[in-house]
């Protein structure tokens, strides 16, 4: 159960979540361009997670310092996600499975104040930009 929650929280905070009801016409796709920069900075979150699996605080501080780093990229992500855009199915399929590689050191890590500070902050959740 707690797997499946953590996964959740982060297909939800990635935009990966795959919907019953996406019957509807394709929204349109997140440029190329960004999606490339994207899944990079995407690929460094599950290596810093899986690489400091052994040390919540430091995987807390870590995250937080790559989420800081790429404020601006996380600022279009939100924006795009509230215009209605999407990862092409191939960047969601590479998020998921970047999920599922680091699931592991995340449910062991979601407790740390300092993990879920930064999670939140990287979901937009938290409107003090100090944290950035």
């Amino acid at each position: 159960m707690k797997l499946a929650s953590t996964c959740l929280i982060l297909a939800v905070a990635f935009g990966t979540t795959a919907r019953a009801d996406d019957k509807k016409p394709e929204a349109k796709e997140v440029p190329a361009d960004y999606t490339a920069k994207y899944l990079t900075f995407f690929d460094k979150v599950v290596d810093t997670s899986i690489a400091d699996k052994e040390d919540c605080n430091k995987m807390g501080d870590d995250l937080n310092g790559l989420f800081v780093q790429n404020d601006a990229l996380l600022v279009q992500a939100n924006q795009f996600k509230k215009d209605g855009k999407k990862f092409a199915k191939a960047a969601q399929d590479h998020m998921l499975d970047g999920i599922k590689k680091m699931a592991p050191a995340i449910n062991k890590c979601m407790t740390n104040e300092k993990v879920k500070s930064a999670f939140k902050t990287f979901a937009g959740k938290d409107d003090q930009k100090t944290k950035r």
